[in-house]
Parts: structure tokens; sequence; C-alpha cells
């Protein structure tokens, strides 16, 4: 009990600086950025079609 705050700021503190070092390693361009938007977008797209053929079987099998 008597280190319980030494050992929550050493594990905060390494949970600090693994996140700056993914960080740093992982830094994205901005033509890299822009290409997942645009897939990110496209897939996005894609399940709101899904969703949409979904809801149009479900209001049919209502009828």
């Amino acid at each position: 009990m008597k280190y319980d705050w030494q050992i929550a700021f050493a594990g905060l503190l390494l949970t600090t600086i693994t996140a700056i070092v993914v960080v740093s390693r992982s830094v994205v361009t901005r033509d890299e950025f822009a290409e997942l938007s645009k897939d990110v977008k496209s897939i996005s797209e894609k399940v709101n079609l899904m969703v949409g053929r979904q809801e149009m079987m479900m209001d049919k099998l209502k009828k």
C-alpha cells in the first residue's frame, strides 16, 4: 500500500514513453493520409449501402 502511487506513476510513465515511440515511428505523410482517407470513405459508403439494403429487406418482410 505504501508504494501504490509510485507503481502507478511508473506505469503511466512507461505507457507515455511507449506511446511516444509508437507515434514517432508511424509518422504518415500527407499523400499516404489522403489515400487512407479515400479508402476509409469508400469502405463507409459500402457499409452504408449494405445497411440500406438490409433496411429495405426488413421493410419487405414486415409487409
